[in-house]
């Protein structure tokens, strides 16, 4: 890739993932990126195709940040080790402080007992831990993250995803 063009990827890059960061992937679009970005929607268009695969391409360079980083560090020590400490670092770097809302995972047919608005308190599984919230928003996984799912469960049921602000 031409310095220029690499360039150019690095600054759509930035600037969708700080306006990701800001107001959430889903309100973030490809006229903000140019406008914020300065780039071109042709040359955006010319190296990503779609949002998804500028988020995509965040995703995977972070990863492979978050890889050399843990085989530099962990070099000498089991894989097992290195593997627990890559998925560590994922973790925290996805979090984000400012956002306080929770995940319910829960099969398409227990949908019917979950309304938006509706106030609901959740147990950890330590049976200590207690939330409670207002769902402020119901919407399915991706495609691709229901299909895992369902494979790592072997049901043939879609998982929902409530987002629950507390």
């Amino acid at each position: 890739m031409s310095e220029n063009i690499d360039r150019v990827r690095r600054k759509i890059l930035q600037t969708a993932k700080e306006l990701m960061v800001k107001q959430g992937y889903k309100k973030t679009t490809i006229r903000q990126i140019v406008s914020e970005s300065g780039v071109t929607s042709g040359s955006i268009y010319h190296l990503f195709p779609s949002k998804e695969k500028i988020f995509q391409a965040i995703v995977n360079d972070l990863m492979d940040r978050v890889v050399a980083i843990a085989d530099e560090s962990f070099q000498d020590k089991d894989p097992a080790l290195r593997y627990a400490a890559i998925l560590e670092i994922e973790l925290v770097a996805i979090q984000d402080p400012t956002d306080n809302w929770v995940d319910i995972k829960v099969p398409e047919t227990e949908l019917s007992q979950y309304a938006l608005n509706q106030e609901v308190t959740l147990i950890g599984r330590d049976d200590k831990t207690k939330v409670t919230g207002i769902i402020t928003d119901i919407s399915k996984k991706a495609d691709f993250a229901a299909t895992r799912a369902m494979s790592e469960r072997g049901k043939d049921t879609d998982i929902i995803t409530f987002n629950v602000k507390v």
